[in-house]
């Protein structure tokens, strides 16, 4: 996918937004991280790969780097791009650009996030997760 396929971070399409954004799939010594999300907001409550949008003139790979730091705490690597994954939720496509990451430490700040867990590949289904998560569960599972 070329830079001018992306999608817009807010569009309206037929009365549909699309919004754009990233997802770091965290490892540390064979296990993933997932963050819960705060009550108060979208998908309160629920797990997720920790990321978020990309701002004016940044990449994709500099955008979850920054919110990883920004969320958690944490210095990431990141080993390869997954891919997109693409989801309805409501009146929204949610196009969620998601990247394998490495950190060197398991010590997280909760600065958005209410709780973290470091989980085997085969336990990340047990969690409550938001809908647009979902297919990157699968792609870890399928690998």
């Amino acid at each position: 996918m070329s830079d001018f396929d992306l999608p817009t971070n807010i569009s309206c399409n037929a009365s549909l937004q699309e919004i754009y954004v990233v997802a770091a799939v965290i490892y540390y010594e064979g296990r993933i991280l997932a963050a819960k999300r705060q009550m108060g907001g979208v998908a309160d409550g629920l797990w997720e790969f920790p990321g978020g949008k990309v701002e004016q003139g940044e990449s994709p790979e500099e955008a979850i780097v920054r919110e990883i730091e920004e969320e958690l705490g944490l210095s990431i690597q990141i080993e390869m791009d997954m891919g997109f994954f693409k989801t309805r939720v409501g009146n929204q496509y949610i196009f969620l650009h998601s990247f394998k990451c490495i950190c060197l430490t398991d010590q997280v700040s909760l600065f958005v996030h209410t709780e973290v867990k470091w989980c085997k590949p085969e336990d990340l289904p047990t969690l409550d997760w938001s809908s647009p998560d979902l297919p990157i569960i699968d792609a870890i599972l399928s690998s």
